[in-house]
């Protein structure tokens, strides 16, 4: 580029000075001579002179349209010369860019390697647990076994269990253990639960009783799914390890309620229903507790936090002020939180909500008899209980929540009649010591037993989901035989039983032409839950 400038400014600064002075001199000489050169010579020289400025003039023009060739030439190259620096810069950007990525993709590939390795781990670790499964479940089958022949045993053996019945409170005052009185062997024994009925009815020897009841029967819907045999094996090993009298800080955690950790789907559901400040309040609250025995700090906030939430939403939800009559029993010793002198606690938050869920529906004023499938511990019982004071409710379950849920009711309720667990073959056997009681305990297969159109509404909370496709059957055809108003459902979306190999939507549920939909939706705190309640038999 210099060069073609240098060039250029010389070129033609010398040309133009060449021919500005060279045709006045060349003239002048002319007119100095032609005195001495013929007229003729002159004019050929003239003509001459003339063809070479002709020729000038020719070469002048081909030097400008050189020029702006070379002028359209320079802009060209200017031209190329940013479009190369442009995609050099372009470039560069690119390779820097590739680089990233190379860097981001190694970083991508350690990442994949380890999680690879990790992955294999958990592989590994999979097939570890499945063979300790299977040896469980070969455990499992084994301990079966010896229980059936344990029972069968028992039956030919121990005559003394086939005293122990109903009528049991009323007798055993007049009974000597060994000759001596029974007030006098509870002081040498030091057994003072001896001399109360509620207790020594609802001791080791009536689970005993209970035990040989279930084993007795053969029926498909006792036969427990592979869920609920290692279910029930860790609820009674938590029975007698920790008593009775601590089930709700062991057993009560199997059934519904949430030993809930931070990030929990339950606690960001909950905080969404609530104001800042009330959420702000519940987290104060929730650190201001120090000390829980069996609990890390981190789980004793993130449980009791979960908790305090749970009971503000609920007095949002209490239109009718049920909060009033109802107070959190002692008995299996809950774990607690005290807010404005009132104890309350997650199990009977629950119920008070599934309570609000029907009651807001279909009024428990029109209810007279419940039939509870899967009741646990009886949470639900005590709420419709002590705000129905003439209800009647029937428990079906399994061992031991059966009962466990026998001994709780009748310690919280001592004034209430109670037909408890026991073998008959017709209802006709039964039929006036059940219509005379309110609380009734019924082992799975005596529902077949039961009166067509004998229920007001039947309730299962998420335990359907643990059951196997027959027995969920089974269930809803004797549902759609014995209720004559209503059936409320709780049940995760999905169920997973890998024990069973079994999952389980929410459109895997049977139901029935004669039902009818009242309402069917998420549940506001369980979010993976759904709540439904039916009446049945609508026309």
């Amino acid at each position: 580029m210099k060069y073609y400038k240098f060039y250029k400014e010389n070129y033609m600064k010398v040309w133009n000075h060449l021919v500005d002075t060279s045709v006045p001199y060349i003239r002048s000489i002319l007119a100095s001579i032609s005195i001495i050169i013929s007229p003729l010579k002159i004019k050929r020289k003239l003509s001459e002179l003339e063809t070479s400025l002709e020729n000038v003039s020719l070469q002048n023009g081909i030097l400008k349209e050189y020029t702006e060739e070379i002028n359209r030439n320079k802009s060209e190259i200017e031209t190329s010369l940013e479009n190369v620096l442009l995609q050099n810069r372009i470039l560069k950007e690119y390779t820097e860019e590739m680089n990233q990525n190379k860097s981001e993709l190694e970083t991508s590939l350690e990442n994949i390697s380890l999680q690879n390795r990790i992955l294999k781990e958990h592989a590994e670790e999979m097939n570890r647990n499945k063979s300790e499964l299977e040896t469980s479940l070969e455990n499992i089958s084994l301990q079966n076994r010896i229980l059936k022949e344990y029972a069968e045993e028992m039956n030919r053996n121990q005559i003394e269990f086939d005293n122990l019945s109903l009528n049991l409170p009323n007798s055993l005052q007049n009974i000597n253990i060994s000759s001596v009185p029974l007030d006098e062997t509870s002081g040498i024994l030091n057994w003072p639960e001896l001399l109360t009925d509620k207790l020594h009815t609802n001791t080791f020897s009536e689970l005993i009783r209970i035990f040989k009841l279930f084993g007795e029967e053969d029926k498909v819907v006792n036969k427990l799914s592979s869920c609920w045999s290692l279910l029930s094996q860790k609820n009674l090993d938590q029975l007698l390890e920790h008593g009775y009298n601590n089930f709700k800080r062991t057993i009560g955690h199997n059934y519904f309620n949430f030993l809930v950790q931070q990030g929990d789907p339950q606690i960001k559901a909950a905080e969404a229903l609530l104001s800042d400040d009330l959420i702000e309040s519940c987290r104060i609250m929730a650190l201001s507790i120090q000390t829980e025995p069996h609990l890390s700090h981190v789980k004793l906030f993130s449980y009791y936090y979960f908790v305090f939430l749970l009971w503000e939403y609920v007095k949002q939800i209490d239109t009718k002020q049920y909060l009033e009559q109802l107070s959190e029993p002692n008995e299996g010793n809950p774990i607690l939180v005290v807010a404005n002198e009132k104890s309350m606690s997650q199990d009977l938050a629950n119920s008070l909500i599934e309570y609000y869920a029907i009651d807001n529906a279909v009024s428990f004023q029109s209810i007279n008899t419940i039939l509870e499938i899967g009741g646990g511990y009886g949470r639900n019982a005590f709420v419709i209980l002590s705000l129905n004071p003439n209800a009647r409710i029937i428990l079906v379950d399994i061992l031991p929540a059966l009962y466990i849920a026998q001994r709780y009711l009748s310690s919280v309720f001592k004034n209430r009649r109670l037909f408890k667990v026991r073998s008959f073959s017709s209802y006709a056997e039964v039929k006036d010591k059940i219509e005379e009681s309110s609380i009734i305990f019924l082992m799975p297969h005596q529902l077949e037993l039961m009166p067509d159109k004998s229920i007001d509404l039947c309730m299962n909370i998420s335990s359907f989901g643990e059951m196997g496709t027959e027995q969920i059957k089974w269930y809803y055809t004797h549902i759609d035989r014995l209720v004559t108003q209503y059936f409320y459902t709780k049940q995760w979306f999905v169920s997973k039983n890998p024990f069973d190999d079994l999952v389980l939507n929410k459109s895997d549920y049977p139901s029935f032409n004669n039902w009818k939909e009242i309402f069917s939706r998420n549940c506001a705190v369980q979010s993976d839950f759904f709540e439904t309640l039916y009446q049945v038999n609508h026309q």
